[in-house]
């Protein structure tokens, strides 16, 4: 992981997703609302999740 302050340009996961391809090298797009969702140009689906 680099230090804080040092991260690649685009995506700062880039460098260690195993999904990444040369669009990651350009910041993605926000997805979802003001206070939670995600940057990824390649979501994973996300997984059903159950509490008991």
């Amino acid at each position: 992981m680099p230090p804080a302050g040092q991260f690649p340009s685009g995506c700062v996961f880039r460098t260690r997703c195993t999904h990444a391809t040369d669009i990651c090298a350009e910041t993605p797009p926000w997805t979802g609302t003001e206070t939670r969702g995600f940057a990824c140009h390649h979501p994973a689906p996300a997984l059903e999740r159950t509490h008991a």
